[in-house]
Parts: C-alpha cells; structure tokens; sequence
C-alpha cells in the first residue's frame, strides 16, 4: 500500500507572512518593536502552547491585554496561504495520505484546523525532533508501520533540502521530494 507524508508549513502552507504581518501589528497597534517581538519569540518559539506563552510575555513586559494581543495574534491567521498546487496533489495521491509536520502540537493543529486540512488526510504526525530521527520509530524492515499498517511504498514530500537527503540517505527506498519539484 502507498503512504504519503507530506509537510504543512511551507508545503501545503505558505507561512512566510505569518510572522511578519503579527510583529508588524504588534509594532502598530501596540507599540511593541519588531525587534523586541522577534526576541520573545525566540525564547518560546519550540515551547508547546508558545503562542499563549509569547503573548503572556508580551502582556507581562508592555502592560498589554491579553485578549487584544490574542485579537491581534488570530487576525494573522488570515495571512497564511494554501498552496493549492500540493492540496491538489494530495487529494489525487492515491494511498494513505499523513501530514507530517516540525513543531508544537497546539499551534500546528490551528493551522490545519484553520484549512480543514485534517478532512483531507487519514492522519497527523508532530514533532518537535529531527523529522527523520522521529521517523525511524517507524521503520520496520523496508517499510513505515502506522497504526499497525505497513507501507512498503512510501513518498514524502517536505520543503527542506537538509531533511530529504538525511532522509534519502537514511531511508534510500523512501521517495522523498522537495515540494518545488512535485508540484
């Protein structure tokens, strides 16, 4: 049977406006510097719930609302962008169908939830390890072994040229493919 795992972030979501529209909003409508926004971010960004902890310290150092900083965090939600392209491409693969996605549960699942993405896949894999180390849990003699069901043809489809050759290299009987090349 043919499994696909197939990356959210700059696969099947441009993510590069996100946090550049919430720091530029944050600086306009809160007077919070770019810089500064940028800085808290970095402290909490592989922390799971790191949206609620970056906009508590953002609440703690500025005297902001939270609720107006959650306002302010929700209307970026409107700058990510499907790529269409790649939704076409999963919904014509012809298998199991995984997102596999680098980063904290919560916000991972607001961005899927956000797409209905979760109606187009059997199933979500997040991590918060090297995509490849965390793949090999599943690995089972040549193939990838989910919920008790082993794939022998797999193919996956990521947007980081480091992590396909680490996972070409690793694993060479997996198809893995930048995004830029499949669709």
């Amino acid at each position: 049977m043919n499994l696909l795992l197939i990356d959210l972030d700059d696969t099947l979501i441009d993510v590069s406006g996100f946090k550049k529209y919430l720091f530029s909003q944050l600086s306009q409508k809160c007077s919070i510097p770019e810089i500064e926004s940028l800085k808290h971010y970095q402290t909490v960004k592989l922390l799971d719930r790191w949206p609620e902890l970056f906009l508590n310290k953002l609440h703690e150092q500025y005297g902001m609302k939270v609720s107006e900083l959650q306002e302010i965090f929700s209307s970026c939600f409107s700058q990510l962008k499907l790529n269409e392209k790649t939704l076409t491409f999963l919904r014509n693969f012809e298998g199991k169908k995984y997102i596999f996605s680098f980063g904290t549960h919560d916000f991972q699942m607001q961005k899927i939830t956000y797409f209905h993405l979760e109606k187009e896949v059997d199933g979500i894999l997040i991590t918060l390890e090297n995509k490849a180390d965390y793949l090999e849990r599943f690995i089972k003699q040549n193939a990838v072994v989910i919920d008790n069901q082993r794939y022998s043809h797999v193919t996956m489809i990521d947007n980081k040229e480091e992590l396909l050759e680490e996972v070409k290299k690793r694993f060479p009987w997996i198809q893995a493919h930048n995004v830029t090349d499949t669709v």
